[in-house]
């Protein structure tokens, strides 16, 4: 009785996961493209189009979960360069971006960041 038991609860947890597991790819593809520019910065739109470090970490956390080690690596190279001067082993990112926008020329300072 208790090995019936234990097999349904793991059969259980495996559907679950493997269902969880066929709905997560499209859900990082439409995240990535509702909040990623085409160098990679996770955008708040919510907040005039501003950078942290935070949407970047989260971007991170999910593309890891995604498997997609291209835009994990692309997240990580983008938040060196632009959040941590250019070295995560000296600096710590910081936690708004206020570099130029290659879109528009502008600063995340004139643009009110």
């Amino acid at each position: 009785m208790k090995r019936t038991i234990l097999l349904s609860f793991f059969l259980a947890i495996a559907m679950e996961t493997s269902c969880a597991a066929a709905e997560w790819p499209p859900l990082w593809n439409k995240y990535s493209v509702a909040f990623m520019d085409d160098q990679i910065r996770v955008i708040d739109h919510d907040a005039a189009d501003r950078a942290t470090s935070e949407a970047q970490a989260y971007a991170m956390f999910f593309a890891l979960v995604a498997n997609d080690r291209s835009h994990f690596d692309r997240l990580l190279h983008w938040t060196e360069l632009n959040l941590a001067a250019g070295d995560l082993t000296h600096q710590l990112p910081a936690w708004l971006w206020a570099g130029i926008d290659p879109i528009t020329g502008r600063t995340g300072r004139e643009l009110g960041l």
